[in-house]
């Protein structure tokens, strides 16, 4: 139906799509639809269902969810002014406040567009000395190339592109280019967003951020397809929570961690990211703790999300890991998605085995649904002879151009 109407790239800037529903958890893949065409997705029109327009407890906060879970490649929705007896607008349901001030949420007088270039760096730093002392100082931490360096100068948080490109590119310049760079956004982002086609950006990064019901796997398969591609990763998951200290705000535990690593690395992911928030912060009595933190960092060492991601390395080391791609389309999944979800990957090598009856189809189900065991479906060539799953292979590296 879409191709059928699809007037042809020429012709088209913003593609996109009505969206009425209550809960905004659509049944099928919209990004899987849209990623075909290379155009901005929007939402020319939003709201509930027609059966709830007289509900004003409605809550606007569900436009946020909805596209964080099922449409990630949104750039914006337009919502119907209300009339008569009929509550569409945002001002007439539950929590506008929230939604507008919300950090995903950029309303137009937060866009610089009239901004004018040529763009002048001293006029956007109060003190344009501390980029000069990031790039003569910062690279003299190592002489290895595997040597991490994280930046904040919070002070900058809201300032436009410009400024963190001078700054990528002065610190390319310092250290000749030896280290690998990247862009860790803020709550809910992506680095693609606005960096892909940066010459300094060396792969991707989102935060899918730390609430139990975040989905990343769209926003990794969202990256991941982007052109030209780049590798791309969740720099920031849903972080562990000690299972005697879990705030009843965020109740993430090991569950929730494992189950991000195998959507996000089977969705295209090239590493992960394991946090708990008790180390980032190094909390110690007697010092207040953030993020509802009641455990000692020394405490939170051995977790149960943090071995057991070593589990989720040993089953992907024990296939073809570097030429690994997402390929959803490999099987037929009724779950809608959110926490419903199931994630392909498959070796790029591999052959299809050829074209079968529908009634030939091959069901599957998971033994349990315990949220303490994981399931994971391993289909093997056996020709290939590999180990049982979780003994490790050597990895032949991708050497296509």
């Amino acid at each position: 139906m879409v191709d059928y109407y699809f007037p042809g790239a020429d012709l088209v800037d913003i593609a996109g799509h009505n969206f009425y529903d209550d809960d905004w958890m659509l049944a099928y893949d919209t990004d899987a639809i849209w990623r075909r065409y290379g155009k901005v997705f929007a939402v020319p029109q939003a709201g509930k269902t027609q059966g709830q327009t007289g509900n004003t407890n409605w809550s606007n906060i569900t436009y946020l969810s909805g596209i964080s879970n099922t449409v990630p490649r949104c750039s914006f929705f337009c919502v119907w002014n209300g009339f008569l007896n009929v509550y569409y607008a945002i001002s007439d349901n539950a929590h506008a406040w929230e939604l507008m001030n919300d950090p995903w949420v950029a309303t137009r007088d937060e866009v610089k567009w009239r901004y004018e270039l040529p763009f002048s760096l001293t006029m956007e730093l109060a003190a344009p000395e501390q980029l000069l002392i990031i790039r003569k100082k910062s690279f003299d931490v190592a002489s290895d190339n595997s040597t991490i360096l994280q930046v904040r100068i919070h002070k900058f948080f809201r300032k436009p592109f410009q400024v963190w490109t001078a700054m990528a590119h002065s610190l390319k310049e310092g250290d000749g280019g030896r280290h690998l760079m990247t862009f860790h956004p803020f709550g809910g982002g992506h680095s693609s967003a606005v960096f892909h086609y940066s010459d300094w950006l060396d792969f991707n990064m989102i935060q899918s951020g730390h609430t139990p019901t975040s989905a990343n796997y769209s926003r990794i398969q969202m990256d991941y397809n982007l052109r030209p591609p780049k590798p791309c990763m969740d720099s920031e998951p849903a972080y562990e929570y000690p299972p005697d200290a879990i705030p009843p705000n965020r109740p993430v535990g090991a569950l929730e961690v494992r189950r991000r690593a195998y959507w996000a690395l089977f969705s295209g992911e090239h590493g992960h990211t394991y946090g708990t928030h008790p180390i980032w912060q190094m909390y110690a009595p007697p010092r207040q703790p953030l993020w509802d933190v009641k455990t000692p960092w020394y405490d939170a060492m051995d977790l149960l999300g943090a071995k057991q991601l070593a589990h989720v390395k040993a089953l992907l080391f024990s296939r073809p890991f570097l030429t690994s791609i997402l390929d959803q389309l490999a099987i037929f999944s009724d779950l809608r998605g959110g926490l419903e979800y199931v994630s392909v990957t498959r070796d790029d090598l591999a052959q299809t085995l050829g074209e079968f009856p529908k009634q030939q189809r091959m069901d599957f189900s998971a033994p349990t649904k315990s949220a303490t065991k994981d399931c994971i479906l391993e289909l093997d060539d056996a020709a290939k002879q590999y180990p049982a799953p979780g003994v490790a292979v050597e990895q032949r590296r991708d050497h296509r151009p």
